[in-house]
């Protein structure tokens, strides 16, 4: 009996079938929606705040490339600073100096409720996307005021089995369709979010996901994430859980927060493409942990700690 015999046998092939996907029907999805129409149409600045690891990273470059991609040019995103799980208080503050139009909070933030109560006292409207729990519901966010637009996959009345990343990816996925926009490098974001943090990917909507992410043509995989790859990886969860994730995630355990901010808020293609040449041209020895460069002379300190980190990762990964 073959390996697909065997799977059909168990009644198991349908994890290997595609699966088509289907923009899930979230309860404040059309508020949201309305409210990116808007930053579009009008150019409103947008400050973007994400969580301090691999999914909220993956957040940020979703909704700052997303938003790009519908045409709004007016779009910040609040530099890492000093690891936490929660909304800085410096970001409300840069807000409110800065006279944002919106503040768009992923991956955290569900709970911070005087500091979500402060933005919107200050006429900051908000657009917040998350899967943590909390002890509130829905209605809690908008009695308050009716600038804030909310979604929580725990909130939800459909189970859902979401990274933020994945969330922020269904909504800006589903803005992109309707304005006729192609997005499909943003799937390969939400992927690397939905494996970084061990959601199931044996849920449809994941799935979907997963097979959205693996067909991206190579030519349009995000340059943030191509640095990291050589010629023979491609999209998958092994690329992703022993390659991707871990060099960030050591990066984030290091706090060296200003060389995630270099490579990945503050994003310069030039720069990408050579810290990518620099990766691929490299050898790493496992044993010894040493590298060999052919007649290259580090003069970039960013590169540099970069290639540090990314021996140290391949190797205590």
């Amino acid at each position: 009996m073959g390996f697909y015999e065997t799977l059909e046998e168990f009644g198991y092939t349908q994890f290997l079938q595609k699966v088509v996907y289907e923009s899930p029907n979230f309860v404040n999805l059309e508020n949201v929606l309305a409210e990116i129409q808007t930053i579009v149409s009008t150019n409103a600045k947008v400050l973007i705040f994400g969580d301090y690891d691999v999914d909220g990273l993956m957040c940020i470059r979703i909704l700052k490339e997303g938003l790009h991609l519908l045409g709004a040019r007016n779009v910040d995103v609040f530099r890492y600073r000093k690891r936490m799980h929660s909304l800085d208080a410096l970001a409300v503050q840069q807000c409110i100096q800065g006279n944002y139009k919106y503040c768009i909070i992923a991956d955290c933030g569900s709970n911070n409720i005087s500091l979500l109560h402060k933005l919107l006292d200050y006429g900051i409207k908000v657009i917040l996307l998350d899967h943590h729990e909390v002890n509130i519901t829905y209605d809690d966010y908008t009695d308050y005021s009716s600038d804030i637009a909310v979604i929580n996959t725990t909130l939800e009345p459909v189970e859902y089995s979401l990274s933020a990343g994945a969330l922020c990816y269904c909504v800006m996925h589903e803005a992109c369709s309707r304005m006729g926009v192609e997005d499909d490098g943003l799937s390969v974001y939400a992927l690397i979010s939905l494996y970084a943090d061990c959601m199931c990917m044996s849920d449809r909507l994941n799935r979907s996901i997963y097979y959205n992410a693996v067909t991206v043509d190579r030519s349009k995989i995000p340059a943030d994430v191509a640095m990291m790859m050589n010629q023979y990886q491609v999209i998958s969860s092994r690329f992703i859980n022993y390659w991707f994730a871990p060099r960030i995630n050591a990066m984030f355990r290091a706090e060296n927060l200003e060389l995630i901010n270099k490579l990945f808020i503050e994003v310069n293609l030039q720069q990408n493409v050579e810290i990518k040449s620099i990766v691929s041209m490299s050898t790493v020895s496992r044993h010894k942990g040493e590298c060999i460069r052919n007649n290259h002379i580090f003069t970039n300190t960013h590169v540099f700690k970069f290639h540090a980190f990314f021996i140290f990762a391949r190797n205590y990964a």
